[in-house]
């Protein structure tokens, strides 16, 4: 069944027999999280809060060396039985998966993927990683599903 709410404009169209004019909305999407970046709209990202950082501080320098990324985060849809052999202090691999879709995972050292990475600078740490640019992840902490790691370069 579909139901529509009617808008104050539009009760008032309809008792005076006017016609319904909609209001115009205008939105920009914003990819996270990954996924095809093709349509350049990365302005989801607040700007100051990813360039100039220093490492711990979870920005990253955005001037001569876009790559230079330090950042903390947690890992997104992690995998609990490869969460479960993690420990504080453990290296990850930060690699790039482009199929199905591009999205940056973090691996251990044998190879299991323990989850995707959320990032203020993904765009970047994706062309980044594109160019062959190499990062590691370090875990800082682990509660339960929630694992913090401080992501740097190699």
């Amino acid at each position: 069944m579909y139901t529509h709410l009617f808008e104050t404009d539009e009760i008032d169209a309809i008792a005076n027999e006017r016609e319904i004019v909609p209001p115009i909305i205008t939105w920009r999407t914003a990819y996270v999280g990954g996924g095809d970046t093709s349509s350049g709209f990365d302005d989801w990202r607040q700007s100051g809060t990813s360039q100039g950082g220093s490492a711990g501080e979870g920005g990253g320098g955005g001037g001569p060396d876009k790559c230079a990324i330090y950042e903390k985060t947690v890992i997104a849809s992690a995998v609990a039985s490869v969460v479960a052999t993690l420990k504080a202090g453990d290296i990850l691999l930060v690699e790039l998966e482009t199929a199905p879709r591009n999205r940056v995972v973090v691996k251990t050292v044998a190879g299991a993927v323990v989850g995707a990475v959320t990032s203020l600078r993904l765009v970047d740490m994706i062309e980044c990683l594109k160019e062959k640019f190499a990062y590691q992840a370090e875990v800082l902490s682990i509660s339960g599903a929630k694992v913090e790691i401080e992501i740097k370069p190699a």
